[in-house]
């Protein structure tokens, strides 16, 4: 077959289990850094993670509220959240 383009393989990434992704779920609302967390994939959103006072998503800013399409990217997310001191705007 001469003309035909060769096919590599991707390695696809798993699908966490429902149960699992309860897991993570349960791990960020219990996180130290979180305050709170609203889960609106049903309806077409995200994972709505809100940080506590004293954590920012972005360093130097009060950037407290992030989303993530997953909830072990939104726990990634809180993992990397920086201590902020503030001035807060709240």
């Amino acid at each position: 077959m001469p003309n035909q383009i060769p096919i590599r393989a991707v390695k696809a990434r798993p699908v966490p289990a429902p149960s699992e992704a309860r897991g993570v779920l349960e791990r960020l609302r219990t996180h130290a850094r979180v305050e709170h967390v609203d889960d609106e994939r049903a309806i077409g959103n995200s994972v709505i993670i809100t940080l506590r006072q004293g954590w920012s998503f972005t360093a130097g800013q009060d950037n407290r509220v992030n989303g993530a399409d997953t909830p072990s990217a939104a726990l990634a997310l809180v993992r990397a959240a920086k201590p902020f001191a503030g001035p807060y705007t709240d």
